[in-house]
């Protein structure tokens, strides 16, 4: 498989075991922060042909691995992981990154 596309199986299979773990939900969306934003690094410096996986279209934890569908998801899990935030300094630090990284952000 190109290395595009391993890259981006690797962070639907770590999406897939975050949906199977049992863990709290800071540290849920710690981990989903951590597999949205490697993956729209992947996605960005590897611009896709047409992202598919070894069965059929691309996808990360049941989102299309293209770029403006892991920005959006990238943007929920910074607002999820805000919400799980008791520090409001940090809460802050990750609103602004959800509004960084959010699609509307980039027009």
């Amino acid at each position: 498989l190109p290395l595009r596309t391993q890259a981006v199986c690797r962070a639907g299979d770590a999406a897939r075991q975050l949906d199977d773990a049992t863990v709290d939900s800071a540290e849920r969306a710690r981990l989903e922060l951590t597999i949205f934003d490697k993956a729209l690094q992947h996605i960005v410096a590897n611009p896709p042909t047409a992202p598919t996986g070894p069965t059929g279209p691309a996808s990360v934890g049941g989102t299309p691995a293209d770029e403006a569908s892991i920005r959006r998801r990238l943007e929920l899990a910074y607002r999820v992981a805000a919400s799980t935030e008791t520090d409001r300094r940090r809460q802050v630090e990750l609103v602004d990154l959800a509004n960084r990284v959010r699609v509307r952000s980039l027009r």
